[in-house]
């Protein structure tokens, strides 16, 4: 396997093109190219630096690579923002023009405005990291190493057995050593390359831990209010749900732009109402859309100057939402960040909402918007990059949740980051399927991205999949597709959140509701993706789960491995049996138990044994520490010696009890 370095540049009226074919120093016409490689653990680091002898006008930089493909094989593209669709794709598929009457409006969401999709099968394209994966599960990872220079993207053309990676700098001029690549290229399983990639990025240690929560979004939308907030608190603590976060989504400014104020829904102020949500004993988090403002806004009125044009004159719009102006004026625009007025009022509105008012977390939206244009010499991934780095300075310690932004230059700089699109109401949306939307809002395309994006989770930052939705009302998701965006957020997030206002549960969504406490760590071991079939293997701890999802309209027969597993569901079943999973449905089992002492099975959380904070032997018996929250009800069963006739469990005799021909110990959970 052999790239090949491809470097087209202008010198003055001259227009020059190198092409080396591995790495070394090479001397061209007023350039010198430094192509550095070092060997890693499961494949090669390479780094390519440009240094022109007075200054130099950079065209393109690719590497290519040829690569025969197998009608078997799988390629993966990572999108260009958090919305963007991510997924693996088959050699028969293709990633279709966004067409239609939408496109003027939706796409500056999108890489629509400055990549030329070709709209032929078999040819994808992606951003940041990329991979194929062959039959035997053998994993050819890319991933850059660094976007602070400029977006790396890669083209996939399977039928001419091609990939060419490109580092968007185009038409840059430079005047000094530049870094214009700075690639990983391994080839192994999958946890071996992407351990590998994340080790040679040095990102700093992740310090947020996993929450669950609760956002005003997609129940109340932009009708949010204080009352509304202190209602919900009031649900939540009256029952007892150990929630971690309470965040208040769009709806609580005067007007995008306008941040160092409420509007008369909330006429007490911010301040009181996170006084509030702390004195409940949840953290509290605001949703922001920093770099852009609607025409409604003071900023738009009373700053114009502040905002980002073309020319000096003509504004650069960031996108469109009726839901700011109207379909008449739903547009809206960037701030322009080059400016010290901007970069000082946005200082002041951090310190304001963070220190003054007393959020812990802050969700910043729309974030994309930044980089739509290269300006001052400088690529679109460079702005991006400094936008998140000044971002993350001006919010110090407290967490951010980065959306709306593409994630490589996320990488280390933001605590938790949306790494899908948002959840329907419905299953999909198809006018926007149709149109080739692929920053749609879709449940489908948004469990397809959680699960793409899954490697990201406790390396870059901790992924948050969107919200599930559990309740009856105000949705059209069947009981099988809410139970599967229950689990796939469960199994594959790190920040599990709902809108669902929980008085309307009835006593058994309430029950499954608080089955997810608390939410802890998960490690995937194992993937399988067969066409919208998604198997998956996991640990928590020393225990291990699996996990069969269909996102098909067609039952699917699934076999489970060797051993005993245990499903809520289901019960108990000896492996190597074959399953039917009815359309949209997910089962998550759990592999009981085989050591004494060992949880053997339980109905007190939705992973079996998660809910224990230890499990020690003592003098006299076992001690049992649950976690703090825990759901404080079901039964957990422990297994025993063969024989056994009873055990103390802190303290207290508990008889034996025969469970599928083993000796177990029945510990009944009442509410806290």
């Amino acid at each position: 396997m052999r790239l090949i370095l491809n470097i087209l540049y202008f010198l003055t009226d001259d227009v020059l093109e190198v092409r080396y074919k591995e790495g070394g120093t090479y001397q061209a016409p007023g350039l010198e190219t430094r192509w550095l490689t070092e060997n890693t653990a499961h494949g090669t680091h390479h780094t390519v630096l440009l240094k022109p002898e007075l200054s130099a006008r950079i065209g393109k930089v690719t590497f290519s690579l040829s690569q025969e493909f197998q009608d078997t094989d799988r390629v993966f593209v990572n999108g260009y923002q958090s919305w963007t669709e991510s997924r693996e794709f088959t050699p028969g598929e293709s990633i279709p023009k966004l067409k239609g009457p939408g496109r003027a409006l939706m796409e500056r969401a999108g890489d629509y405005t400055f990549f030329n999709y070709s709209g032929r099968k078999g040819v994808f394209h992606g951003f940041t990291w990329s991979y194929l994966r062959n039959k035997e599960d053998d994993f050819l990872l890319l991933g850059s190493v660094d976007e602070s220079t400029g977006y790396t993207i890669y083209t996939w053309d399977l039928p001419a057995h091609e990939l060419v990676i490109r580092k968007g700098i185009d038409n840059l001029v430079i005047d000094g050593t530049y870094k214009v690549m700075d690639l990983y290229v391994g080839q192994s399983k999958e946890e071996e390359v992407f351990g590998d990639w994340f080790k040679i990025q040095e990102l700093p240690r992740i310090q947020a831990r996993p929450l669950a929560g609760w956002t005003s979004w997609y129940y109340h939308y932009t009708r949010i209010s204080a009352e509304i907030v202190e209602a919900n608190l009031k649900a939540f603590s009256s029952r007892q749900i150990p929630l971690d976060l309470i965040q208040i989504d769009d709806g609580w400014q005067p007007a995008v732009g306008d941040w160092l104020e409420s509007n008369d829904k909330f006429p007490l102020g911010m301040k009181a109402l996170v006084d509030s949500i702390h004195s409940h004993g949840y953290q509290a988090g605001l949703w922001l859309a920093p770099f852009i403002v609607e025409r409604n806004s003071g900023i738009f009125k009373e700053h114009r100057d502040w905002l980002l044009t073309y020319d000096g004159e003509h504004l650069v719009k960031g996108g469109f939402n009726p839901l700011w102006g109207g379909v008449l004026n739903g547009y809206f625009y960037i701030l322009d960040l080059r400016k010290t007025e901007v970069r000082k009022y946005l200082t002041t509105v951090m310190d304001q909402v963070l220190n003054q008012w007393g959020f812990d977390l802050v969700k910043l939206d729309f974030l994309y918007a930044i980089a739509l244009i290269p300006l001052s010499n400088k690529s679109r991934g460079q702005i991006m990059s400094e936008a998140m780095d000044f971002l993350r300075e001006i919010c110090g310690e407290k967490l951010i949740l980065g959306c709306g932004v593409p994630l490589g230059p996320s990488f280390g700089k933001v605590d938790y980051c949306r790494i899908g699109c948002d959840t329907h109401l419905n299953w999909e949306l198809n006018i926007m399927r149709k149109a080739g939307l692929r920053e749609r809002i879709s449940t489908f395309t948004t469990l397809r991205d959680t699960i793409g994006r899954r490697q990201l989770n406790q390396h870059a930052f901790l992924n948050d999949p969107d919200v599930y939705i559990l309740r009856n009302e105000k949705t059209k998701l069947s009981e099988e597709q809410k139970l599967t965006l229950f689990y796939v957020n469960q199994i594959f997030g790190s920040m599990v959140l709902t809108s669902d206002d929980i008085t309307t549960y009835d006593e058994a969504t309430l029950a499954l509701y608080r089955l997810q406490f608390p939410v802890k760590f998960r490690k995937i071991t194992r993937v399988e993706e067969a066409g919208l079939l998604k198997k998956v293997w996991f640990e928590m701890e020393d225990r291990k789960y699996f996990a069969a999802i269909n996102l098909g309209d067609e039952t699917v027969s699934v076999s489970l491995e060797e051993g005993l597993w245990y499903e809520r569901t289901l019960g108990f079943i000896s492996g190597a049996k074959e399953i039917q999973l009815p359309p949209y449905a997910t089962r998550c089992w759990y592999l009981c138990g085989k050591k004494p002492l060992s949880v053997f099975a339980s109905t007190a959380h939705l992973f079996p044994g998660a809910e224990i904070k230890s499990l020690v032997r003592e003098e006299g018996g076992i001690k049992l520490d649950l976690e703090e929250k825990n759901s404080g009800l079901g039964e957990i069963f422990l297994l025993l010696e063969t024989g056994q006739t009873s055990v103390r469990i802190n303290g207290k005799k508990v008889e034996a009890e025969n469970l599928e021909g083993k000796t177990v110990a029945r510990i009944s959970l009442q509410q806290n």
